[in-house]
């Protein structure tokens, strides 16, 4: 929470170097570098970092140090928030023992004292480090976890804020890592307990989930309750094996996984960014494959989204395709962006940075994609942001980003560490209500969702002629006939969730068609969750 609406300075490098649908940039920062390696926002997150209320952002980065040791050094940049925010760094924390590359990084209070904390790792330093806010510059490590015992490297190659798995008040933890064995078992994940107890020097992890192989580990991710016990629960991803697993959280929390998904065509599933959304009769989990289909000469890419609640299951309840064939949606991850809409449900952000689209005469690269997370669903995105010409390439990284303004939207943050010669961060913020979500047979016709939509109901508005029969009808996934309403006469008809014999429809994808006759017809999905 921050004290009064935030004045954005822009810095602007060539401009923003994006256009946003229904998405306002409302801060930008770019660096023009020589160095392909550069990576600017390779882990991108924010937070209240040096104790005065407003909210901060940190990006990390990495360089080539020609002059001492020719080596990569990593470190994060912190820009202040405030009733002005400009686009100077003031603080600068270098991570020193990264090797290979930037390291990834969080920002949470981990040891509940009212200044977020930043948290950095990476695999090829083995190590995860932080920093207690609030921040100063060049500040030294307070804590770490290192990865010692029948171990190889890897433990820091992702990093989430696993919510509060044991109930005791703190948000904890989680860090992957993807090369520890235990035995002949590859991978694990390790959780550690958030609170005032969270001192400085080194921890050991207070629940060890050790892995399936596969790189088990490699993403990581947390902060929803996915089977609404009241325990907060994990995800993690096997990219290798094309797998997710969802641990429920407890007290004790047992180690054994609850749910197991794992798809043969989507490889490299969970290579990148995974997250559990909050809601509030169960989280969803989302993730997906930049490479589906498996073996195919195209590359659309598939997010996947699981609706938790306490009748839970392994089947994705919505399948989301990139655009394109090049869109390889989710190599940029899949991410909660808050609640952007404010309606008390988690949003969601998809990454397609490499997917190509011809505009004119030019080719432009890489997109972003958000999701509202709202009782009803679907696959159509409701506001995106597009790269502006072929090297800009939004969407390499993604992340939440608090509500900066005090409007009770959160804005969300997205990267593009990838691009040369300019690499970007941008502070987004969703304006739309939701892109037109209709699959249009008549283009006259019109059939939409209200914006009153409740757990019981979804009303569906449209425009007909006066003297026109109408008619609705509601069909599975399947295509199974569930439900008719004939004879409309009315402009909206309300559909109370259960089928022609009153029985209600479980959790899924359905489509309701809205029939003029002798007039045409018009479509859409939608997306019921229980």
């Amino acid at each position: 929470m921050i004290h009064i609406g935030l004045t954005i300075l822009l810095w602007l490098t060539a401009g923003q170097g994006v256009i946003g649908h229904d998405i306002e940039v409302v801060w930008e920062k770019g660096y023009l570098h020589e160095d392909s390696s550069f990576h600017f926002g390779f882990g991108i997150g924010a937070g209240d970092l040096n104790g005065d209320e407003y909210i901060d952002i940190a990006a990390s980065f990495h360089y080539l140090d020609t002059v001492i040791e020719h080596r990569y050094v990593g470190g994060v940049l912190i820009f202040l928030g405030g009733e002005v925010m400009d686009t100077l760094p003031d603080i600068t924390i270098w991570t020193h023992e990264q090797v290979g590359g930037s390291p990834h990084i969080l920002v949470m209070d981990i040891n509940d004292d009212g200044v977020a904390d930043l948290m950095a790792g990476n695999q090829g330093a083995s190590k995860v480090v932080i920093y207690f806010g609030p921040l100063v510059d060049s500040q030294e490590v307070d804590a770490w976890m290192t990865d010692e015992e029948l171990r190889t490297m890897g433990m820091g190659a992702s990093l989430a804020n696993a919510g509060d798995v044991n109930t005791d008040g703190w948000e904890d933890l989680i860090v992957g890592s993807p090369y520890s064995r235990y035995g002949d078992v590859g991978g694990a994940a390790y959780i550690y307990f958030g609170g005032p107890g969270f001192g400085s020097g080194e921890h050991d992890p207070d629940v060890i989930i050790a892995g399936h192989g596969g790189g088990f580990g490699w993403q990581v991710g947390g902060g929803g309750d996915f089977n609404a016990d009241g325990f907060d629960d994990v995800i993690v991803g096997a990219p290798s094996a094309n797998s997710i697993y969802i641990y429920f959280g407890g007290d004790p929390m047992d180690t054994v996984e609850d749910v197991n998904f794992y798809d043969q065509e989507a490889h490299f599933l969970a290579e990148t960014t995974i997250d559990l959304l909050a809601k509030d009769k169960g989280a969803h989990a989302v993730f997906g494959s930049e490479l589906w289909p498996s073996g195919s000469a195209t590359r659309p890419g598939k997010a996947y989204v699981l609706f938790g609640g306490e009748d839970y299951d392994n089947i994705p309840d919505l399948e989301i395709i990139g655009r394109t064939d090049s869109s390889h949606l989710t190599l940029g991850g899949a991410s909660s962006a808050g609640d952007s809409d404010h309606d008390g449900r988690d949003d969601f952000i998809l990454g397609a940075p490499v997917e190509y689209r011809q505009v004119g005469d030019e080719w432009w690269r890489g997109a972003t994609y958000f999701y509202r997370g709202g009782n009803v669903i679907d696959d159509v995105f409701d506001g995106w942001l597009e790269g502006e010409g072929k090297e800009e390439e939004p969407g390499w990284s993604l992340a939440p980003a608090g509500d900066f303004d005090d409007d009770g939207r959160s804005e969300f943050l997205v990267s593009s560490y990838v691009a040369y010669p300019i690499t970007r961060v941008w502070l987004c913020k969703f304006t739309g209500v939701g892109v037109e979500e209709k699959e249009d047979i008549d283009k006259g016709l019109q059939l939409e969702l209200s914006a009153a939509v409740t757990r019981d109901a979804v009303r569906f508005y449209y425009d007909k002629p006066t003297n026109k029969e109408a008619s609705l009808t509601i069909y599975d996934v399947s295509g199974a006939l569930v439900r008719r309403y004939r004879d409309l006469t009315e402009s909206s008809v309300e559909w109370d969730l259960r089928d022609d014999q009153g029985r209600r429809v479980p959790s899924g994808v359905y489509t309701a068609r809205l029939d003029i006759k002798d007039g045409g017809a018009t479509a859409r999905k939608v997306v019921v969750l229980r």
